[in-house]
C-alpha cells in the first residue's frame, strides 16, 4: 500500500511541475488577432445597424430598444473576444512581457464587456416616456465612455517583439 500511495504521489507531483511550455509572440499574436478581428467587426455592426435604425422618426422607446440591443450586444462581443484570448495558448516564458500582454488584453476586454454591459443596464432602466430621456442616454452612453477610457492601456504593452509580431498579423490590421 506504501508502495501505491508513493507511486501516485511522484505522478501527481509531477505532472504539478510541469508549466505549459507557451507559443512564440507570433503565433500568440495570431491567436489575439483572430479573437479581435470578429469582436471588431461585430461592434461595427452592431454601430452600424443602431445609426440606421435611429433617426428623427424614431420614438424614444424604439432608440431605447436599438441602444440596449446595440450596448448587450457589444457586452456578448467582448466576452466571446476575452473567452478566446484566454483559451488561446499563452505566450512562452521567452516572450518578453508575453505574460504582461496577455493580462492585459484580458483585462481590457473584461473591461469593455462590463462597460457595455453596464451602460446596457443604465439604458434598459431608463422611461423612455421620460421628459428629459435623451439626456439621460448622453449621461448614460458619457459613462460608458469614461468607463471604457478607465480600462487597461493597451499602449502600456510595449514589448518590442509582441509590436513586430502584432504589426506582421493582417488580422490586426
Amino acid at each position: 500500500m506504501l508502495l501505491f500511495l508513493t507511486v501516485v504521489s511522484a505522478v501527481f507531483l509531477s505532472g504539478c511541475d510541469r508549466e505549459e511550455p507557451g507559443v512564440g509572440a507570433g503565433e500568440w499574436a495570431a491567436s489575439v488577432c483572430t479573437a479581435l478581428d470578429p469582436w471588431r467587426a461585430e461592434i461595427d455592426a452592431l454601430t452600424t445597424r443602431a445609426q440606421s435604425a435611429i433617426g428623427p422618426d424614431t420614438t424614444p422607446e424604439e432608440t431605447k430598444a436599438e441602444l440596449v440591443t446595440l450596448l448587450d450586444g457589444a457586452a456578448a462581443a467582448s466576452e466571446t473576444a476575452r473567452a478566446e484570448v484566454e483559451a488561446a495558448p499563452t505566450p512562452s516564458a521567452e516572450v518578453e512581457g508575453g505574460a504582461a500582454a496577455r493580462e492585459t488584453v484580458l483585462g481590457y476586454l473584461a473591461s469593455a464587456r462590463d462597460a457595455y454591459a453596464s451602460a446596457g443596464d443604465a439604458m434598459e432602466g431608463l422611461d423612455a416616456g421620460a421628459e428629459g430621456f435623451y439626456d439621460e442616454v448622453a449621461a448614460a452612453m458619457g459613462e460608458l465612455n469614461t468607463a471604457y477610457a478607465a480600462g487597461p492601456d493597451l499602449a502600456g504593452v510595449t514589448s518590442v517583439e509582441l509590436g513586430e509580431a502584432f504589426a506582421g498579423e493582417g488580422a490586426c490590421g
